[in-house]
C-alpha cells in the first residue's frame, strides 16, 4: 500500500527523533540524571509504539534507520538491566560506618508480611538468600517475635467459630476450618481444632475419613507459568455460572466469581480482576468452550501468538481446575444445591419459570457470591498434605520470591501437553468442549417503584433456613404484583 508524502515525513520525524532519545539516555543513566526504573517503562512506551507502525507504511523508511533504531533498543536495555541490578543490589545492602561488612538490608514491613503469611524462618532465609540466624536477628531487631503466636480464645469462642464453619460449609474437614480460621488471623493448634470438630460435627468427622481421597502428584514450573480457566456448571439449572482459575504452580484460585450468564466478555472481566491482584500468566489452559474465546484473544495479544500463550484441549486434560470444582462443591456450592432441589420438591421453584429465577437470583446470587467469597479465603490459606504442609498461598509467595523477573515468559518451549497430569482422575462425562451452553436472560418482573420497596431488605442476613424464607417471602410479593 503506498503512503502519502505527509506520513512518510512523519514516519522519518519518529526514527530521526527516537533514535536521537536512545542515544542520549544511556549518557543520562550513567550520569545519574535519570532513573532506570523509569527509562526501562519510557523504553516499553517506545516499543509500543514501534509495534503500531509495523504494518506496510513501514516499505517507506529507509531500512538502515530502522536497523540503527533497533540497536539502539538493544544497546539500552543491556545498559537499563545492568544499572537495576547494580541499584537492587546496593538497595539490598545497606551502607554503614565502621568497619566490617555492610548489613544485609532487608525491610520490617517485608518481614511481618511473610510471618503473617505463617512462613518459617528457614523459609524466610531460603527466599531471601540469607542464613537462618539472620532472619532470627532481624526477628529480635525489629520486635516480632509476637507475630503469628498462637491466638488466645476460649474452647467456646473456637467452638462457635467451628458451628459457622459447618453451617455454611457442611462437607469440609479439619485442614478446611484450619484455613478458615488463618484467613481471619486466628492461629490455632491442630489438637484444638481437630478436638473443636470433634465436639461439633463428630458425623461429619467419621464421614469425611472414610472418604479420604489417594492424593495424585502434579507440578509446573513457578507461579504464573500456567493458569487453568473454567467455568462450573454445578447450578447451570437455575442460571448460575460459577467463573474461575486457579495457578497451576501453587493451585491458588486466581479468580472465582459467580454470575447470570455464560458470556466470554464475563470471563474475561473475571480474568482481568485476576490479573490485577496477581499479575499477567505466561500461559492459560482452558477448554474450548466459546466463553474462553475472548481470554485467547487477550492473552495472544498480549503474550504473542506460536508460543502457546493459550492452550486449548479437551476438559478432562484440564485436571488442575477439575480438581479444584469438586472442593468447590464440597465446600460451598453443594449447600445451595440441595437447597434449589428442596424447593423444586415443594413446588415453590421451577426452573423453567422466570418469575421464580429472578426471585432465586436476587436473593440468592448475593449469597452464593459471599460463600464464593469466603471458599477462596479459606482454600487459599489451607495447608495442603503433598506440599509439605504449605498453603496455596505460602506457595505463590515463596515461589514468585524466587523466581526472575523474566522467568514467568521465558518458560518451557512451546508443547500443547503442557500442564496435563496424565495419571489424574478423568471425568467420566461426555467431553462436549464445542458445544455452547446458552444461559437465558432473567427479565425483571417489576417496576422501578415496585424493585424500590425490595432494596430495604438485607439478602445477606444470617438466617437458620439458609435464606428459604427470604426467598419465599419475595415470590409471594412478585407473584402478587405481577398478576
Amino acid at each position: 500500500m503506498a503512503i502519502d508524502m505527509a506520513e512518510q515525513r512523519f514516519l522519518h520525524n519518529f526514527f530521526d527523533s527516537a533514535i536521537s532519545y536512545l542515544e542520549d539516555l544511556p549518557v543520562k543513566i550513567e550520569s545519574g540524571e535519570s532513573d532506570p526504573q523509569a527509562a526501562l517503562l519510557q523504553l516499553e512506551l517506545l516499543i509500543r509504539d514501534f509495534s503500531f507502525l509495523i504494518t506496510d507504511s513501514l516499505q517507506g523508511v529507509n531500512e538502515d534507520s530502522i536497523c540503527h533504531f533497533m540497536n539502539a533498543i538493544g544497546n539500552l536495555a543491556c545498559l537499563i538491566a545492568v544499572s537495576v541490578e547494580r541499584e537492587e543490589i546496593n538497595h539490598f545492602c545497606a551502607s554503614r560506618r565502621g568497619r566490617g561488612r555492610p548489613a544485609i538490608y532487608i525491610p520490617k514491613d517485608q518481614l511481618r508480611f511473610l510471618k503473617e503469611n505463617n512462613f518459617k524462618n528457614v523459609e524466610i532465609a531460603n527466599m531471601l538468600l540469607v542464613s537462618p540466624k539472620t532472619i532470627s536477628r532481624r526477628i529480635s531487631l525489629f520486635g516480632l517475635e509476637c507475630v503469628n503466636e498462637y491466638s488466645h480464645i476460649t474452647d467456646d469462642q473456637l467452638d462457635t467459630l467451628a458451628e459457622d464453619f459447618i453451617h455454611d460449609h457442611p462437607f469440609s474437614g479439619q485442614r478446611s476450618f484450619e484455613g478458615y480460621l488463618r484467613a481471619r488471623s486466628l492461629r490455632i493448634q491442630r489438637v484444638r481444632i481437630r478436638d473443636s470438630l470433634y465436639r461439633v460435627d463428630p458425623c461429619g468427622v467419621q464421614e469425611r475419613r472414610r472418604k479420604a481421597l489417594h492424593r495424585r502428584v502434579y507440578s509446573v514450573k513457578m507461579p504464573n507459568s500456567l493458569w487453568h480457566i473454567d467455568t462450573n456448571h454445578k447450578l447451570i439449572r437455575w442460571n448460575f455460572v460459577i467463573f474461575g482459575g486457579i495457578d497451576g504452580f501453587s493451585r491458588l484460585p486466581v479468580f472465582l466469581e459467580v454470575h447470570n450468564n455464560n458470556r466470554s466478555s464475563t470471563m474475561l472481566n473475571c480474568f482481568l480482576n485476576g490479573v490485577k491482584e496477581y499479575g499477567l500468566p505466561s500461559r492459560v489452559r482452558c477448554d474450548k468452550g466459546r466463553e474462553n474465546v475472548a481470554v485467547s484473544q487477550f492473552m495472544l495479544n498480549e503474550r504473542g501468538p506460536e508460543r502457546g500463550s493459550c492452550i486449548t484441549g479437551r476438559s478432562v486434560h484440564n485436571q488442575r481446575v477439575e480438581r479444584f470444582w469438586r472442593d468447590l462443591f464440597a465446600g460451598c456450592t453443594s449447600l445451595f444445591y440441595y437447597i434449589f432441589y428442596y424447593l423444586e420438591d415443594i413446588e415453590a421453584l421451577s426452573h423453567t419459570n422466570m418469575y421464580d429465577l429472578f426471585c432465586l437470583h436476587y436473593v440468592f446470587e448475593p449469597r452464593i457470591a459471599h460463600h464464593i467469597k469466603l471458599f477462596r479465603e479459606t482454600y487459599s490459606h489451607h495447608r495442603m498434605r503433598t506440599e509439605g504442609n504449605r498453603s496455596p498461598l505460602q506457595l505463590w509467595i515463596s515461589g514468585m520470591a524466587t523466581m526472575n523477573d523474566t522467568d514467568v515468559v521465558n518458560t518451557l518451549d512451546y508443547d500443547c501437553r503442557y500442564g496435563i497430569d496424565w495419571d489424574g482422575p478423568v471425568s467420566l462425562q461426555c467431553d462436549d468442549d464445542d458445544n455452547e451452553t446458552f444461559v437465558p436472560q432473567i427479565p425483571c418482573p417489576l417496576t422501578d417503584e415496585q424493585l424500590v420497596l425490595l432494596k430495604d431488605i438485607d439478602v445477606l442476613e444470617e438466617r437458620d433456613d439458609f435464606g428459604v424464607g427470604l426467598y419465599l417471602q419475595i415470590r409471594d410479593y412478585v407473584n402478587s404484583v405481577s398478576v
